[in-house]
């Protein structure tokens, strides 16, 4: 008997009505989804789960989704990075990128954008297919 596998996303936003929307947004896929609100949810949840996509705000309280992911992307080098801004320059896009930030999607979330990157970053495009 094949066993399905249950995707880990952790989604980490300061708003709470963002990380509802998300959740929402996210409800089809077969996944298990942790929720923080600040960089350091970020780093600690992320250690302790390792999860299989991580989808990080970019304004964070006290340090930003940008300092976060790169902390992030050193421990957990081949996990993808999720970034939500609502605006953000060529050059803090260009740190984002290195920082590990694998795509960058604005607010207002698009279900249909967030779904599709969702399952493009955990490698299930194919299952749909």
């Amino acid at each position: 008997m094949e066993s399905k596998m249950t995707y880990k996303i952790l989604v980490v936003d300061e708003e709470l009505s963002a990380r509802v929307i998300i959740r929402e947004m996210l409800a089809d896929l077969d996944a298990e989804i942790v929720f923080g609100s600040n960089w350091r949810d970020a780093l600690e949840i992320s250690a302790e789960i390792s999860p299989d996509l991580l989808i990080i705000s970019r304004n964070l309280p006290f340090q930003s989704g940008i300092a976060a992911s790169r902390i992030i992307h050193m421990s957990l080098p081949g996990l993808p990075i999720l970034m939500l801004a609502e605006d953000i320059s060529g050059e803090l896009r260009e740190h984002a990128l290195k920082a590990g930030v694998s795509r960058i999607l604005y607010k207002p979330i698009d279900r249909e954008e967030l779904s599709f990157f969702a399952i493009l970053a955990l490698g299930a495009a194919h299952e749909s297919v």
